[in-house]
């Protein structure tokens, strides 16, 4: 099937109306932590409204005629580590899948070019091992290769792997396509060694709620608490403790009782001091990066607030990491659960209606609802021949994507497939749309320092100053002197 241009801008005029609509409290106001030493996250965001109207309802990515015919373009990339197509063999009337499929073969017919997709299936640094080889040989077997952070990341830049993307033609970072967080927080001075488009399918934190108890206990909708700007964890703490009962009437709180908030104590909780409204990096005048941050007096008392929320309040259940942390909320006995936007297929067959939100801020004060992007990144060879290809291919990839891709992925989503309420499809939006990027994520290889909150929270403590007294100091002088490194490696 092919998603007809009248119904994907259909979807996309939607999608600003519903956002609009919920997001008064959630839009960014494009100054984050990359604006001198603030603490603030508050994501740069760029949509299709502040686009001239071409009257076709599409972005267009202005590369004009251009003509490649004869050469392959190569995409590599770990299969394991997706939930959502890339290269469909075919059309077999799924909506995301023929879409995927469509939007490759849209841009190899319109340059005269052929994109070629390599897929491993093992390990998620087997994508960068492949590449790091490839150059190393001197060979030229990809021209986009799709990377995990902890996949040897830093080890592709600092050795001089990957290109700079301000160097590539044909690319233009100001479309929307682009996310304009990544490609602030994530230079190296002048450099950006990597970045990331709706070509790549974005994976951030969320949390899901039972619509069903929501209403049986007389709550109000949490659409409106996110729409007024009310959606805080305090609200949801509140929420969580009306929505507890002890089923088995044993007088304590056990996993066969109904609860108000389930959560599992690993990577999952790492966004929630982003939620907060604080980066774990900021920057100097000089554009320096700094932990300082963590170390905060307003990163105290988000962790304080976490230890209240999940060792001194009612109605809250914490899975260890390995439990099976659905399991509560499946069973149709949790009000509220923490997860992840990626993965929403694992719910598709719940028998009671649910709905997505945003993850909360720290109070009504805060004006953004922010979300880290714990997704992967794209890459290119820094022995490419020929960057007119290789930014134009990829430049067309991320509007084809943005036109046509994303619209297919809500379209999949909340056509009574995953998600069963249109507000859930604003909601979706809101949580793209605050996408934010981070250096202790993507930078530090899965350093002690980037699951501090975590970590913690493991382990009943809110003793920020002691771990970051640990660890601080050794992730400030591994990032510095990653930071030299990649500069001597692009000659910056």
């Amino acid at each position: 099937m092919i998603i007809k241009p009248e119904k994907t801008s259909a979807l996309l005029l939607a999608l600003l109306i519903l956002t609009a609509m919920f997001s008064a409290c959630g839009s960014a106001d494009g100054h984050d932590a990359g604006d001198g030493a603030s603490q603030d996250a508050a994501p740069d965001t760029t949509s299709a409204e502040t686009e001239a109207d071409t009257g076709d309802g599409f972005i267009h990515d202005d590369l004009g005629d251009l003509d490649f015919s004869g050469k392959t373009f190569d995409i590599l990339y770990a299969a394991g580590f997706f939930f959502s197509p890339y290269d469909p063999e075919s059309e077999n009337g799924e909506v995301l899948n023929d879409a995927a499929y469509q939007r490759n073969r849209d841009v190899e017919e319109r340059f005269g070019a052929s994109i070629a997709y390599h897929v491993l299936e093992g390990s998620y640094t087997e994508p960068g091992e492949a590449l790091k080889k490839s150059v190393m040989a001197g060979d030229s077997d990809y021209d986009l290769v799709i990377v995990h952070p902890f996949g040897g990341l830093t080890g592709l830049i600092s050795g001089g792997i990957v290109g700079d993307w301000n160097a590539l033609d044909n690319i233009d970072l100001s479309k929307p396509y682009w996310n304009a967080s990544f490609n602030r927080n994530l230079a190296i001075g002048p450099l950006l060694p990597c970045s990331s488009s709706d070509f790549i399918y974005f994976n951030a934190g969320c949390i899901y709620f039972n619509r069903e108890i929501q209403e049986s206990i007389g709550l109000d909708s949490p659409y409106l608490s996110v729409r007024d700007g009310s959606w805080t964890w305090e609200k949801l703490r509140g929420a969580a403790a009306s929505a507890y009962t002890d089923l088995n009437g044993n007088g304590s709180e056990d996993t066969d009782d109904r609860f108000g908030f389930t959560v599992v104590l690993n990577h999952r909780m790492i966004p929630n001091t982003y939620s907060c409204g604080i980066m774990s990096t900021s920057f100097s005048q000089d554009g320096s990066p700094s932990f300082e941050n963590i170390a905060s007096e307003k990163m105290q008392s988000v962790v304080d607030m976490f230890y209240k929320l999940l060792y001194e309040s009612s109605g809250v259940h914490a899975f260890k990491s390995g439990e099976d942390e659905l399991s509560i909320f499946r069973g149709g006995r949790s009000l509220l659960t923490e997860y992840v936007t990626q993965n929403i297929a694992v719910l598709r067959d719940l028998e009671f209606d649910y709905g997505m939100l945003p993850l909360p801020k720290y109070d009504e004060a805060q004006k953004n609802y922010v979300t880290l992007a714990q997704s992967n990144v794209m890459v290119y060879p820094s022995n490419a021949e020929d960057l007119s290809f290789t930014g134009a291919m990829i430049e067309a990839l991320s509007c084809e994507s943005y036109n046509k891709v994303m619209p297919a992925l809500y379209e999949t989503t909340f056509e009574n497939k995953y998600l069963r309420d249109d507000d859930s499809y604003a909601m979706f939006n809101i949580i793209k749309s605050s996408l934010t990027y981070d250096i202790l994520w993507n930078y530090t290889e899965g350093s002690d320092l980037c699951y501090f909150f975590n970590k913690l929270m493991e382990k009943g403590s809110a003793d920020l100053a002691s771990f970051y007294s640990k660890y601080g100091e050794k992730t400030q002088k591994t990032l510095t002197d990653f930071f030299e490194a990649a500069r001597s490696a692009f000659g910056a």
